[in-house]
């Protein structure tokens, strides 16, 4: 079956931190306000779980309504979106591939991450789904249509390894861990950064 990523991983957790007053600051002193004016909302709490939720039940909506089946199907947690592909696809008893680098994720979201020495595709990422589908072409047609954005990032098969494959070797994915909030992480440098992002 096709893995398709609906959304854009750790958008969320990039609302997140930017709603916090320190971290914006911080990222004011490294880049113009205008590159992160989509997230502007975002300054006060109410406004990013305002977005989360807007964004997630559109989603989950246009899913609903092109028949993919709810255990076919995960929203991004703590975990990321690799955390929603470790979860669906042990839940099914699948293994599989995916790439990585097709992942859809905003440029401001990996500026942040880079910053802060986040993985964009383990952060908090509410509002990007992952699901299983025999015609992910036909979803991301009319995702497009809907204005949704999407990505076919690798298939499931049966087997219990979950490789990606998109690196100079293959690597295994193992149980994600939620990222760090930059403002839980006294004492640690930004810029010491895990997996490379890109």
């Amino acid at each position: 079956m096709d893995m398709i990523v609906l959304g854009s991983a750790g958008l969320a957790g990039s609302r997140r931190i930017w709603q916090q007053e320190d971290c914006r600051r911080e990222l004011l002193q490294r880049y113009p306000a205008r590159f992160f004016r989509n997230l502007g909302e975002a300054e006060q709490e109410a406004g990013a779980e305002a977005a989360e939720e807007r964004e997630s039940r559109r989603i989950r909506s246009f899913l609903e309504a092109q028949g993919v089946p709810e255990e076919d199907l995960l929203e991004a947690g703590e975990t990321g979106i690799l955390g929603a592909l470790w979860e669906l696809l042990k839940e099914k008893k699948l293994g599989g591939a995916y790439y990585q680098k097709r992942i859809p994720v905003r440029q401001q979201t990996l500026e942040i991450c880079e910053h802060f020495g986040l993985n964009p595709y383990r952060l908090y990422g509410r509002g990007c789904f992952l699901c299983l589908t025999k015609d992910g072409g036909r979803l991301l047609m009319e995702g497009e249509a809907a204005g949704i954005e999407g990505a076919l990032i690798g298939y499931a098969a049966k087997g219990p390894a979950i490789r990606r494959t998109d690196g100079e070797e293959t690597a295994y994915l193992r149980r994600p861990e939620p990222e760090p909030w930059p403002w839980t992480r006294e004492g640690e440098g930004k810029e010491g950064g895990k997996e490379g992002v890109r």
